[in-house]
Protein backbone atom coordinates (compact mmCIF):
# COMPACT_ATOMS: atom_id res chain seq x y z
CA UNK A 1 0.00 0.00 0.00
CA UNK A 2 2.96 1.97 1.19
CA UNK A 3 4.57 1.40 -2.42
CA UNK A 4 1.33 2.82 -4.53
CA UNK A 5 1.20 5.50 -2.55
CA UNK A 6 4.72 6.65 -3.01
CA UNK A 7 4.25 5.43 -6.89
CA UNK A 8 1.59 8.35 -7.13
CA UNK A 9 3.94 10.61 -5.85
CA UNK A 10 6.02 10.50 -8.63
CA UNK A 11 6.60 13.09 -11.39
CA UNK A 12 4.15 11.89 -13.82
CA UNK A 13 1.59 11.25 -11.31
CA UNK A 14 2.34 15.01 -9.68
CA UNK A 15 2.29 16.79 -13.12
CA UNK A 16 -1.78 14.97 -13.81
CA UNK A 17 -2.85 16.57 -10.39
CA UNK A 18 -1.46 19.77 -11.19
CA UNK A 19 -2.93 20.08 -14.45
CA UNK A 20 -6.28 18.87 -13.25
CA UNK A 21 -6.27 21.57 -10.02
CA UNK A 22 -5.14 23.93 -12.94
CA UNK A 23 -8.41 22.71 -14.96
CA UNK A 24 -10.26 23.04 -11.67
CA UNK A 25 -9.25 26.57 -10.87
CA UNK A 26 -9.66 28.08 -14.33
CA UNK A 27 -13.53 26.68 -14.75
CA UNK A 28 -14.15 27.56 -11.36
CA UNK A 29 -12.19 31.44 -12.03
CA UNK A 30 -14.68 31.38 -15.50
CA UNK A 31 -17.61 30.58 -14.19
CA UNK A 32 -17.35 32.28 -10.82
CA UNK A 33 -18.94 35.68 -12.18
CA UNK A 34 -22.34 34.69 -13.97
CA UNK A 35 -22.38 30.76 -12.49
CA UNK A 36 -22.42 28.36 -14.87
CA UNK A 37 -24.68 28.46 -18.25
CA UNK A 38 -28.61 27.15 -17.61
CA UNK A 39 -30.72 25.20 -20.59
CA UNK A 40 -33.78 23.64 -20.41
CA UNK A 41 -32.59 20.60 -19.76
CA UNK A 42 -30.82 22.74 -16.81
CA UNK A 43 -34.06 24.09 -15.13
CA UNK A 44 -35.46 20.57 -14.73
CA UNK A 45 -32.14 19.35 -12.81
CA UNK A 46 -32.70 22.56 -10.68
CA UNK A 47 -36.44 21.57 -9.50
CA UNK A 48 -35.23 17.93 -9.44
CA UNK A 49 -32.27 18.37 -6.95
CA UNK A 50 -34.19 21.35 -4.87
CA UNK A 51 -37.37 19.16 -3.81
CA UNK A 52 -34.73 15.92 -3.51
CA UNK A 53 -32.78 18.13 -0.90
CA UNK A 54 -35.74 18.79 0.73
CA UNK A 55 -37.58 15.22 0.93
CA UNK A 56 -40.36 15.83 -1.62
CA UNK A 57 -38.24 13.25 -4.21
CA UNK A 58 -37.56 13.34 -7.58
CA UNK A 59 -40.08 15.77 -8.77
CA UNK A 60 -40.76 19.32 -10.18
CA UNK A 61 -42.14 22.14 -9.12
CA UNK A 62 -45.90 20.89 -9.59
CA UNK A 63 -45.45 17.68 -7.37
CA UNK A 64 -45.06 15.32 -10.38
CA UNK A 65 -42.28 12.76 -10.41
CA UNK A 66 -39.86 13.72 -13.45
CA UNK A 67 -38.53 10.60 -15.00
CA UNK A 68 -37.54 11.91 -18.50
CA UNK A 69 -34.24 12.84 -16.69
CA UNK A 70 -32.18 9.58 -14.43
CA UNK A 71 -31.36 11.06 -10.57
CA UNK A 72 -27.56 10.76 -10.16
CA UNK A 73 -26.74 14.26 -11.57
CA UNK A 74 -29.46 16.25 -9.60
CA UNK A 75 -28.02 14.09 -6.54
CA UNK A 76 -24.84 15.32 -7.10
CA UNK A 77 -25.73 19.00 -7.21
CA UNK A 78 -27.96 18.35 -4.01
CA UNK A 79 -24.78 16.87 -1.88
CA UNK A 80 -22.89 19.68 -3.12
CA UNK A 81 -25.20 22.41 -1.92
CA UNK A 82 -25.33 20.72 1.37
CA UNK A 83 -21.73 20.09 2.00
CA UNK A 84 -20.36 23.22 0.43
CA UNK A 85 -23.81 25.93 1.96
CA UNK A 86 -24.32 27.21 -1.52
CA UNK A 87 -27.60 27.39 -2.92
CA UNK A 88 -28.68 24.54 -5.09
CA UNK A 89 -28.61 26.99 -8.09
CA UNK A 90 -25.09 27.95 -7.48
CA UNK A 91 -23.96 24.16 -6.58
CA UNK A 92 -22.67 24.05 -9.62
CA UNK A 93 -20.46 26.49 -9.65
CA UNK A 94 -18.04 23.96 -7.13
CA UNK A 95 -19.21 21.01 -8.46
CA UNK A 96 -18.37 21.08 -12.69
CA UNK A 97 -14.58 22.27 -11.69
CA UNK A 98 -14.17 18.68 -9.46
CA UNK A 99 -15.80 16.68 -12.20
CA UNK A 100 -13.22 18.36 -14.37
CA UNK A 101 -10.76 17.41 -11.87
CA UNK A 102 -11.38 14.04 -11.85
CA UNK A 103 -11.71 13.57 -15.45
CA UNK A 104 -8.48 14.51 -16.36
CA UNK A 105 -7.04 12.09 -13.46
CA UNK A 106 -9.15 9.37 -14.66
CA UNK A 107 -8.03 10.03 -18.46
CA UNK A 108 -3.86 10.40 -17.54
CA UNK A 109 -4.67 6.43 -15.97
CA UNK A 110 -6.35 5.53 -18.97
CA UNK A 111 -3.20 7.14 -21.10
CA UNK A 112 -1.10 5.23 -18.23
CA UNK A 113 -2.50 1.68 -19.36
CA UNK A 114 -2.85 1.88 -22.67
CA UNK A 115 1.04 2.50 -22.67
CA UNK A 116 1.59 5.87 -24.03
CA UNK A 117 4.78 7.80 -24.16
CA UNK A 118 5.07 9.79 -20.82
CA UNK A 119 5.43 13.28 -22.62
CA UNK A 120 2.28 12.02 -24.75
CA UNK A 121 0.24 11.96 -21.50
CA UNK A 122 1.50 15.50 -20.63
CA UNK A 123 0.67 16.80 -23.63
CA UNK A 124 -2.52 14.85 -23.83
CA UNK A 125 -3.61 16.62 -20.59
CA UNK A 126 -2.92 20.03 -21.73
CA UNK A 127 -4.75 19.04 -25.11
CA UNK A 128 -7.84 17.85 -22.80
CA UNK A 129 -8.09 20.68 -21.33
CA UNK A 130 -8.43 22.84 -24.90
CA UNK A 131 -11.01 20.61 -26.34
CA UNK A 132 -14.28 21.03 -27.32
CA UNK A 133 -15.09 17.98 -24.52
CA UNK A 134 -14.41 20.76 -22.11
CA UNK A 135 -17.10 23.28 -23.84
CA UNK A 136 -19.70 21.24 -21.47
CA UNK A 137 -18.24 21.33 -18.26
CA UNK A 138 -19.40 25.61 -17.60
CA UNK A 139 -23.40 24.49 -18.12
CA UNK A 140 -25.70 23.25 -15.33
CA UNK A 141 -25.56 19.47 -17.03
CA UNK A 142 -24.81 16.26 -16.40
CA UNK A 143 -22.39 15.92 -19.31
CA UNK A 144 -19.32 16.13 -16.51
CA UNK A 145 -20.49 13.83 -13.95
CA UNK A 146 -20.93 11.15 -17.42
CA UNK A 147 -17.78 11.85 -18.40
CA UNK A 148 -16.57 10.42 -14.90
CA UNK A 149 -18.44 7.42 -14.99
CA UNK A 150 -17.60 6.64 -18.87
CA UNK A 151 -13.87 7.02 -18.63
CA UNK A 152 -13.77 5.01 -15.03
CA UNK A 153 -16.05 1.84 -16.71
CA UNK A 154 -13.34 2.10 -19.93
CA UNK A 155 -10.75 1.87 -17.69
CA UNK A 156 -11.76 -1.55 -15.73
CA UNK A 157 -12.77 -2.46 -19.16
CA UNK A 158 -9.12 -2.27 -20.30
CA UNK A 159 -8.01 -3.75 -17.29
CA UNK A 160 -9.99 -6.76 -17.51
CA UNK A 161 -8.66 -6.92 -21.50
CA UNK A 162 -5.35 -6.73 -19.71
CA UNK A 163 -5.57 -9.05 -16.90
CA UNK A 164 -9.25 -11.19 -18.00
CA UNK A 165 -9.85 -11.17 -14.12
CA UNK A 166 -13.68 -10.85 -13.69
CA UNK A 167 -13.32 -8.67 -11.04
CA UNK A 168 -12.52 -5.81 -12.73
CA UNK A 169 -16.18 -6.43 -14.69
CA UNK A 170 -17.91 -6.81 -11.31
CA UNK A 171 -16.63 -3.15 -10.90
CA UNK A 172 -16.98 -2.03 -14.61
CA UNK A 173 -20.26 -2.91 -14.19
CA UNK A 174 -21.26 -0.55 -11.36
CA UNK A 175 -19.86 2.10 -13.63
CA UNK A 176 -22.26 1.24 -16.32
CA UNK A 177 -25.21 1.19 -13.87
CA UNK A 178 -23.56 4.73 -12.20
CA UNK A 179 -23.17 6.02 -16.00
CA UNK A 180 -27.20 4.48 -16.89
CA UNK A 181 -28.53 6.69 -14.00
CA UNK A 182 -26.67 10.20 -14.98
CA UNK A 183 -28.04 9.43 -18.50
CA UNK A 184 -30.02 7.19 -20.56
CA UNK A 185 -27.95 7.34 -23.03
CA UNK A 186 -25.57 5.40 -21.56
CA UNK A 187 -27.26 2.52 -22.62
CA UNK A 188 -25.48 2.76 -25.72
CA UNK A 189 -21.73 2.37 -24.03
CA UNK A 190 -23.36 -0.25 -22.37
CA UNK A 191 -24.46 -2.27 -25.11
CA UNK A 192 -20.90 -1.76 -26.33
CA UNK A 193 -18.93 -2.97 -23.11
CA UNK A 194 -21.38 -6.12 -23.21
CA UNK A 195 -20.68 -6.82 -26.87
CA UNK A 196 -17.28 -5.90 -26.39
CA UNK A 197 -16.28 -8.37 -23.59
CA UNK A 198 -18.16 -10.95 -25.46
CA UNK A 199 -16.23 -10.43 -28.64
CA UNK A 200 -13.24 -10.59 -27.18
CA UNK A 201 -13.36 -13.35 -24.30
CA UNK A 202 -11.38 -16.23 -25.82
CA UNK A 203 -12.81 -18.59 -22.93
CA UNK A 204 -15.65 -21.26 -23.52
CA UNK A 205 -19.52 -20.03 -24.37
CA UNK A 206 -19.88 -20.63 -20.55
CA UNK A 207 -17.12 -18.48 -19.86
CA UNK A 208 -18.34 -15.58 -22.39
CA UNK A 209 -21.76 -15.73 -20.25
CA UNK A 210 -19.75 -15.69 -16.76
CA UNK A 211 -18.42 -12.76 -17.83
CA UNK A 212 -21.28 -11.29 -20.02
CA UNK A 213 -23.38 -11.71 -15.90
CA UNK A 214 -20.53 -10.13 -14.21
CA UNK A 215 -21.40 -7.29 -15.92
CA UNK A 216 -24.93 -7.21 -15.97
CA UNK A 217 -25.21 -8.45 -12.04
CA UNK A 218 -23.73 -5.11 -10.71
CA UNK A 219 -25.58 -3.17 -13.34
CA UNK A 220 -28.84 -4.14 -12.46
CA UNK A 221 -28.35 -3.85 -9.25
CA UNK A 222 -27.55 -0.17 -9.49
CA UNK A 223 -30.38 0.49 -11.25
CA UNK A 224 -33.18 -1.62 -9.98
CA UNK A 225 -33.81 1.14 -7.24
CA UNK A 226 -34.67 4.13 -9.60
CA UNK A 227 -37.29 1.78 -11.30
CA UNK A 228 -38.83 0.79 -8.48
CA UNK A 229 -39.34 4.20 -7.51
CA UNK A 230 -40.68 5.59 -10.33
CA UNK A 231 -43.44 2.83 -10.44
CA UNK A 232 -44.27 2.93 -6.97
CA UNK A 233 -44.61 6.82 -6.89
CA UNK A 234 -46.44 6.86 -10.23
CA UNK A 235 -48.59 3.43 -11.71
CA UNK A 236 -47.80 2.68 -14.71
CA UNK A 237 -45.14 5.22 -15.73
CA UNK A 238 -42.94 4.77 -18.05
CA UNK A 239 -39.33 6.60 -18.95
CA UNK A 240 -39.62 7.26 -23.21
CA UNK A 241 -42.70 6.77 -25.13
CA UNK A 242 -42.62 4.74 -28.07
CA UNK A 243 -43.08 6.35 -31.11
CA UNK A 244 -41.89 5.84 -35.08
CA UNK A 245 -40.22 9.33 -36.84
CA UNK A 246 -37.51 8.13 -38.74
CA UNK A 247 -34.57 10.08 -38.19
CA UNK A 248 -34.07 12.47 -41.38
CA UNK A 249 -30.90 12.73 -43.62
CA UNK A 250 -30.47 16.27 -42.67
CA UNK A 251 -29.85 15.12 -38.90
CA UNK A 252 -27.36 12.41 -39.87
CA UNK A 253 -24.99 15.02 -42.03
CA UNK A 254 -25.10 17.00 -37.99
CA UNK A 255 -23.56 14.16 -36.96
CA UNK A 256 -20.30 14.38 -39.63
CA UNK A 257 -20.84 18.23 -39.06
CA UNK A 258 -19.92 18.11 -35.28
CA UNK A 259 -17.27 15.33 -36.15
CA UNK A 260 -15.26 18.16 -38.90
CA UNK A 261 -16.23 20.98 -36.10
CA UNK A 262 -14.43 19.29 -33.37
CA UNK A 263 -10.73 19.39 -35.16
CA UNK A 264 -11.73 22.36 -38.40
CA UNK A 265 -14.00 24.90 -36.22
CA UNK A 266 -11.99 27.42 -36.96
CA UNK A 267 -10.28 29.17 -39.88
CA UNK A 268 -6.98 29.09 -38.29
CA UNK A 269 -7.24 25.11 -37.76
CA UNK A 270 -8.70 24.28 -41.37
CA UNK A 271 -5.54 26.64 -42.69
CA UNK A 272 -3.15 24.62 -40.32
CA UNK A 273 -4.99 21.43 -41.23
CA UNK A 274 -4.34 22.37 -44.87
CA UNK A 275 -0.03 22.84 -44.46
CA UNK A 276 -0.10 19.35 -42.18
CA UNK A 277 -1.65 17.52 -44.60
CA UNK A 278 0.82 18.83 -47.46
CA UNK A 279 3.67 18.72 -45.21
CA UNK A 280 2.63 14.53 -44.34
CA UNK A 281 2.90 14.23 -48.17
CA UNK A 282 5.55 15.51 -49.03
CA UNK A 283 7.35 13.94 -45.40
CA UNK A 284 5.56 9.99 -46.54
CA UNK A 285 6.30 10.25 -50.17
CA UNK A 286 9.97 11.55 -49.80
CA UNK A 287 10.40 7.89 -47.70
CA UNK A 288 8.58 5.51 -49.98
CA UNK A 289 5.60 5.14 -47.57
CA UNK A 290 1.98 6.04 -48.63
CA UNK A 291 -0.80 6.52 -45.72
CA UNK A 292 -2.61 3.67 -46.55
CA UNK A 293 0.51 1.36 -45.54
CA UNK A 294 1.27 3.72 -42.51
CA UNK A 295 -2.72 3.20 -41.38
CA UNK A 296 -2.14 -0.64 -41.96
CA UNK A 297 0.67 -0.68 -39.29
CA UNK A 298 -0.77 1.30 -36.97
CA UNK A 299 -3.81 -0.96 -36.74
CA UNK A 300 -1.58 -3.87 -36.84
CA UNK A 301 0.11 -2.32 -33.62
CA UNK A 302 -3.28 -1.52 -31.82
CA UNK A 303 -5.88 -3.68 -33.53
CA UNK A 304 -7.53 -4.70 -30.52
CA UNK A 305 -7.91 -1.30 -28.41
CA UNK A 306 -8.56 0.11 -32.09
CA UNK A 307 -11.89 -2.32 -32.29
CA UNK A 308 -12.65 -1.47 -29.19
CA UNK A 309 -12.89 1.76 -29.39
CA UNK A 310 -14.79 1.70 -33.14
CA UNK A 311 -17.29 -0.81 -31.15
CA UNK A 312 -17.94 1.40 -28.87
CA UNK A 313 -18.08 4.36 -30.75
CA UNK A 314 -20.54 2.53 -33.04
CA UNK A 315 -22.99 1.06 -30.84
CA UNK A 316 -23.73 3.99 -29.10
CA UNK A 317 -23.63 6.28 -32.27
CA UNK A 318 -26.20 3.64 -33.41
CA UNK A 319 -28.30 4.01 -29.97
CA UNK A 320 -28.78 7.67 -30.48
CA UNK A 321 -30.24 6.74 -33.98
CA UNK A 322 -32.39 4.39 -32.80
CA UNK A 323 -33.69 6.32 -29.93
CA UNK A 324 -34.17 9.46 -32.14
CA UNK A 325 -35.98 7.53 -34.99
CA UNK A 326 -38.44 5.81 -32.32
CA UNK A 327 -38.70 7.87 -28.99
CA UNK A 328 -36.97 11.31 -29.09
CA UNK A 329 -37.55 12.81 -32.54
CA UNK A 330 -36.26 16.45 -30.87
CA UNK A 331 -32.80 14.96 -29.69
CA UNK A 332 -30.14 16.75 -31.77
CA UNK A 333 -27.30 15.33 -33.57
CA UNK A 334 -25.13 17.65 -31.70
CA UNK A 335 -21.63 18.14 -30.38
CA UNK A 336 -23.27 17.62 -26.67
CA UNK A 337 -24.79 14.51 -26.87
CA UNK A 338 -21.56 13.20 -29.41
CA UNK A 339 -19.16 14.57 -27.16
CA UNK A 340 -18.55 10.93 -25.31
CA UNK A 341 -17.57 9.64 -28.47
CA UNK A 342 -14.73 12.82 -28.62
CA UNK A 343 -13.40 11.10 -25.84
CA UNK A 344 -12.61 7.63 -27.77
CA UNK A 345 -11.78 9.83 -30.97
CA UNK A 346 -9.40 11.45 -29.26
CA UNK A 347 -7.45 8.43 -27.60
CA UNK A 348 -7.12 7.00 -31.11
CA UNK A 349 -5.77 10.27 -32.27
CA UNK A 350 -2.92 9.79 -29.16
CA UNK A 351 -2.35 6.31 -30.05
CA UNK A 352 -1.45 7.32 -33.44
CA UNK A 353 1.09 9.78 -32.01
CA UNK A 354 2.20 6.76 -29.81
CA UNK A 355 2.87 5.21 -32.96
CA UNK A 356 4.51 8.07 -34.34
CA UNK A 357 6.98 8.53 -31.83
CA UNK A 358 7.77 4.49 -31.68
CA UNK A 359 8.30 4.64 -35.40
CA UNK A 360 10.25 7.77 -34.90
CA UNK A 361 8.43 9.44 -37.13
CA UNK A 362 9.63 13.03 -34.89
CA UNK A 363 8.67 16.10 -37.13
CA UNK A 364 5.55 14.69 -38.64
CA UNK A 365 4.93 14.16 -34.51
CA UNK A 366 5.54 17.60 -33.76
CA UNK A 367 3.49 19.21 -36.74
CA UNK A 368 0.43 16.85 -35.41
CA UNK A 369 0.93 17.73 -32.11
CA UNK A 370 0.83 21.66 -33.16
CA UNK A 371 -2.21 21.29 -35.50
CA UNK A 372 -4.53 19.65 -32.32
CA UNK A 373 -3.11 22.69 -30.26
CA UNK A 374 -3.94 25.24 -32.88
CA UNK A 375 -7.04 23.33 -33.89
CA UNK A 376 -8.58 23.17 -30.18
CA UNK A 377 -7.25 26.32 -28.63
CA UNK A 378 -8.93 28.68 -30.85
CA UNK A 379 -12.37 26.58 -31.04
CA UNK A 380 -12.74 26.99 -27.21
CA UNK A 381 -10.65 30.25 -26.31
CA UNK A 382 -13.39 32.27 -27.56
CA UNK A 383 -16.23 30.57 -25.64
CA UNK A 384 -14.58 30.37 -22.68
CA UNK A 385 -13.98 34.21 -22.97
CA UNK A 386 -17.28 34.74 -24.00
CA UNK A 387 -18.69 32.76 -20.83
CA UNK A 388 -15.98 34.84 -18.28
CA UNK A 389 -17.05 38.04 -19.73
CA UNK A 390 -20.84 37.57 -20.71
CA UNK A 391 -22.07 34.13 -19.08
CA UNK A 392 -24.09 31.85 -20.99
CA UNK A 393 -27.73 30.50 -21.36
CA UNK A 394 -29.91 31.93 -18.71
CA UNK A 395 -27.60 33.65 -16.35
CA UNK A 396 -26.16 35.70 -19.14
CA UNK A 397 -24.62 38.57 -18.11
CA UNK A 398 -27.90 40.77 -20.37
CA UNK A 399 -30.87 38.18 -18.54
CA UNK A 400 -28.83 39.11 -14.84
CA UNK A 401 -29.04 43.09 -16.04
CA UNK A 402 -32.10 43.19 -17.64
CA UNK A 403 -34.26 46.53 -17.09
CA UNK A 404 -37.72 44.98 -17.62
CA UNK A 405 -37.14 42.15 -14.92
CA UNK A 406 -35.29 44.54 -12.34
CA UNK A 407 -38.26 47.62 -12.51
CA UNK A 408 -40.67 44.51 -12.04
CA UNK A 409 -38.50 43.50 -8.87
CA UNK A 410 -38.88 47.00 -7.30
CA UNK A 411 -42.62 47.21 -8.34
CA UNK A 412 -43.76 43.56 -7.73
CA UNK A 413 -47.43 43.12 -6.17
CA UNK A 414 -49.11 40.04 -5.16
CA UNK A 415 -50.93 39.10 -8.25
CA UNK A 416 -50.62 36.49 -10.66
CA UNK A 417 -47.26 36.93 -13.34
CA UNK A 418 -47.48 35.69 -16.56
CA UNK A 419 -44.11 35.72 -18.94
CA UNK A 420 -42.27 33.97 -21.92
CA UNK A 421 -39.57 33.65 -19.89
CA UNK A 422 -40.62 31.30 -16.91
CA UNK A 423 -36.77 30.38 -16.55
CA UNK A 424 -35.19 33.94 -16.57
CA UNK A 425 -38.26 34.90 -13.81
CA UNK A 426 -37.16 32.22 -11.22
CA UNK A 427 -33.44 32.34 -11.26
CA UNK A 428 -32.82 35.97 -11.64
CA UNK A 429 -35.93 36.55 -9.13
CA UNK A 430 -36.52 33.40 -7.47
CA UNK A 431 -40.30 33.89 -8.56
CA UNK A 432 -42.26 30.81 -10.24
CA UNK A 433 -43.92 32.91 -13.03
CA UNK A 434 -46.82 31.41 -15.29
CA UNK A 435 -46.34 30.61 -19.38
CA UNK A 436 -48.17 32.87 -21.68
CA UNK A 437 -50.56 30.97 -23.60
CA UNK A 438 -50.05 30.16 -27.21
CA UNK A 439 -50.12 32.11 -30.16
CA UNK A 440 -53.47 29.66 -31.48
CA UNK A 441 -55.00 29.87 -27.89
CA UNK A 442 -57.35 32.79 -28.49
CA UNK A 443 -59.56 32.50 -25.76
CA UNK A 444 -57.21 32.07 -23.27
CA UNK A 445 -54.96 35.27 -24.75
CA UNK A 446 -58.43 36.93 -24.48
CA UNK A 447 -58.89 35.95 -20.56
CA UNK A 448 -55.63 36.82 -19.61
CA UNK A 449 -56.03 40.29 -20.99
CA UNK A 450 -59.24 40.79 -19.05
CA UNK A 451 -57.45 39.66 -15.44
CA UNK A 452 -54.66 41.86 -16.46
CA UNK A 453 -57.54 44.34 -16.23
CA UNK A 454 -59.07 43.01 -13.69
CA UNK A 455 -55.80 43.71 -11.72
CA UNK A 456 -55.59 39.85 -11.31
CA UNK A 457 -52.32 39.07 -13.28
CA UNK A 458 -49.68 40.81 -15.38
CA UNK A 459 -47.46 40.29 -17.99
CA UNK A 460 -43.45 40.62 -18.17
CA UNK A 461 -42.59 40.04 -22.12
CA UNK A 462 -38.79 40.12 -22.64
CA UNK A 463 -38.00 41.16 -26.60
CA UNK A 464 -34.95 38.77 -26.97
CA UNK A 465 -36.40 35.47 -25.86
CA UNK A 466 -36.02 33.26 -28.89
CA UNK A 467 -36.77 29.95 -27.16
CA UNK A 468 -40.95 30.49 -26.77
CA UNK A 469 -41.86 31.41 -30.17
CA UNK A 470 -44.57 29.66 -29.73
CA UNK A 471 -45.99 31.62 -27.32
CA UNK A 472 -48.48 34.89 -27.65
CA UNK A 473 -46.32 37.96 -29.28
CA UNK A 474 -46.43 41.59 -28.50
CA UNK A 475 -48.56 42.06 -31.54
CA UNK A 476 -51.34 40.13 -30.10
CA UNK A 477 -50.86 40.82 -26.44
CA UNK A 478 -50.43 45.30 -27.39
CA UNK A 479 -53.61 44.82 -30.09
CA UNK A 480 -56.21 46.44 -27.10
CA UNK A 481 -54.23 49.19 -24.75
CA UNK A 482 -57.69 50.22 -22.95
CA UNK A 483 -57.14 49.64 -19.37
CA UNK A 484 -53.96 48.92 -19.32
CA UNK A 485 -50.64 50.49 -18.01
CA UNK A 486 -47.79 49.36 -20.63
CA UNK A 487 -44.47 50.13 -19.78
CA UNK A 488 -41.66 50.01 -21.92
CA UNK A 489 -38.04 49.55 -21.10
CA UNK A 490 -34.73 48.82 -23.30
CA UNK A 491 -35.33 44.86 -23.23
CA UNK A 492 -38.85 44.30 -23.01
CA UNK A 493 -42.42 45.28 -21.03
CA UNK A 494 -44.77 45.06 -18.47
CA UNK A 495 -48.43 45.49 -18.96
CA UNK A 496 -50.67 45.91 -16.05
CA UNK A 497 -54.08 47.41 -15.05
CA UNK A 498 -54.90 50.68 -14.65
CA UNK A 499 -56.28 50.48 -11.34
CA UNK A 500 -52.53 50.41 -9.73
Amino acid sequence: MLSKLIKFFTQEYIFFLFLGTLGAICLYWMVKPHNVGFSPDSMAYLEMAENFSTGKGFVNADGDIISHWPPLYSTAIALTAKITGLRIIESGIILQPFLLFTTIIIFFFILKKLKVNNYLVYYSGLLLILSPLIGNFPWYLSEGLFYVFLLFSFYFLLKWHESRKRRYLIIMGFFCGLLFLTRYAGIGFIGGYLLVVAIFNITTPIGKIKDVMSVLFPLILSIIPWFLYIYTVKENATVRHFDVHIISTSKLMDLLKVFGFWFLGSTIARISFAFFMVYCLLFFFKRGRSFRKLIKSFYKRFSAKVLIIFLLCFIYISFLIISISFYDSWTPLDSRILSPVFIFIFILVLLFLQYLHEKRFFTVLIAGCFFLFLSFSTLTFPSHQNHLLRGKGYTREKWRQSETLERWKKASRPVQVFTNATELGYIHLGERFELLPLKEKKDEINNLLEMVKDGKAEIIFLNEVNWKNDLVGPRLLLRDTSDLHIHFFSDGFIIRSTFE
